[in-house]
């Protein structure tokens, strides 16, 4: 694994991040070289991350003033410019045990650019599939101002993706990628103005250069969501989760790529910011979150469930019946 370089970058948050450093530590063959890039966090989690990694060589990049997501993703990238493959795993993450390997050994089969691991998230008691339903395939289309693209939704359960067969993909989410180095030859920089949507602008800049995306449900990454949100890294949750910034991620996103109908996260930025506390995440889902679960997640889940105990029957009811319930 000494041609892999894994780097641990922030998201929205300090709290996680010995977790994270301590899985990668532990589900990862040896040999690899592990960056971590602080961002700016409190003293209390830059002790702590000293702490997880004495006795093992781990480079720690230290920034005074806190730092996105995409500006860490291009230092580590500027630093690490050896070896063949780059993972980064943003740090409320947890990595299972053989996860790089499982996503090189998919790079290389498939002949892919990126590879893309099975996310799952752990909220409140329990742990589910991680993803944005909305996205799914890109269209390249015509737009008045030129060429563009626009998404296209899934139309089955994350379910479905829990031990499927690898499969390429046109979109992804950043909570954990692995990347060929020479892949940024050909896309360039992460875009550090962006701080909301990234994985959509990511997704448009591979497609843009006919990158390869490789979806590899047998590495397996658990995303921990907030709350809890520490009073020390409240600051740096609530820049990430700023409602103006989020705006100007939008306008850049349809600015650069022309995209029709973007699937918007402004009403998820905007919830976000319930996050800071237990209390007022209990009421934010008890608002917003429990009644839509109820009507589409949880129906949707029984629906292919039906889908898949339909394949018991003799083919003559079961293709009709599963034609009735994905139309």
């Amino acid at each position: 694994m000494a041609h892999n370089t894994v780097a641990v970058v922030p998201r929205d948050r300090f709290s996680a991040t010995v977790r994270t450093i301590q899985s990668i530590l532990r589900g990862t063959a040896k040999g690899f070289r592990l960056i971590v890039v602080e961002g700016g966090a409190p003293r209390r989690y830059r002790i702590a991350i000293e702490r997880a990694v004495r006795g093992h060589k781990v480079e720690i990049l230290r920034s005074d003033d806190f730092i996105t997501a995409n500006a860490a993703k291009n230092w580590v990238v500027r630093e690490a410019r050896d070896g063949e493959f780059l993972a980064f795993v943003e740090n409320d993450n947890l990595v299972a045990p053989g996860w790089l390997e499982r996503l090189t050994r998919a790079c290389e089969e498939e002949e892919a650019d990126v590879a893309r691991p099975m996310l799952f998230e752990r909220k409140i008691l329990r742990v589910h599939p991680h993803f944005d339903q909305r996205l799914d395939r890109i269209e390249p289309i015509e737009t008045p101002r030129g060429p563009g693209y626009r998404f296209r939704p899934r139309k089955v359960p994350l379910d479905a993706d829990i031990n499927s067969a690898r499969r390429l993909s046109d979109v992804l989410e950043t909570h954990c990628l692995l990347f060929r180095r020479s892949v940024f030859a050909r896309i360039g920089e992460f875009d550090k103005r962006i701080t909301t949507r990234q994985e959509v602008d990511l997704a448009l800049q591979l497609k843009a250069a006919g990158a390869r995306i490789v979806f590899e449900p047998a590495a397996h990454v658990t995303y921990l969501r907030p709350p809890p949100v520490r009073p020390d890294e409240r600051d740096y949750f609530l820049m990430r989760w700023d409602p103006d910034a989020a705006v100007r991620s939008h306008e850049i996103i349809r600015e650069k790529w022309k995209v029709e109908d973007l699937p918007s996260s402004l009403q998820f930025v905007q919830h976000r910011r319930a996050y800071t506390s237990y209390s007022r995440y209990a009421v934010h889902y008890l608002r917003n979150e429990a009644g839509p679960y109820l009507r589409y997640d949880f129906g949707e889940r029984l629906r292919y469930r039906a889908y898949r105990a339909l394949a018991l029957l003799p083919a003559p009811i079961r293709e009709p019946a599963q034609r009735a319930l994905y139309r």
